[in-house]
């Protein structure tokens, strides 16, 4: 799993680890939400893996988890789910880096 763990947290399935460092809990089938990145005072931020459906209509050109939350919406990960957190990572370590 290259540094991505599974572990029960808060009673709680949640994935990350060290090479992710950003934790996305399970909140239902189908979907994930990491804890509020933003700063106490300021508004919250949170990111979403949501397992979804090809659909051309919607740009949905995979069946897999998209990321939302931040500065994306819907952009693809993965089709695994630990694949997709450590690529959320990247894409949110990423974008974090640019503002």
């Amino acid at each position: 799993m290259n540094g991505v763990f599974t572990k029960v947290i808060k009673g709680r399935r949640t994935i990350g680890g060290p090479a992710a460092p950003v934790c996305f809990s399970y909140i239902r089938p189908g979907l994930y939400e990491s804890d509020n990145l933003g700063a106490p005072e300021g508004e919250p931020v949170v990111y979403r893996l949501e397992r979804l459906g090809r659909n051309l209509f919607e740009g949905l050109d995979e069946t897999g988890w998209y990321l939302t939350g931040g500065d994306h919406l819907r952009e693809w990960c993965e089709a695994d789910v630990v694949a997709a957190v450590r690529a959320a990572n990247g894409h949110i370590i990423e974008s974090l880096a640019t503002h």
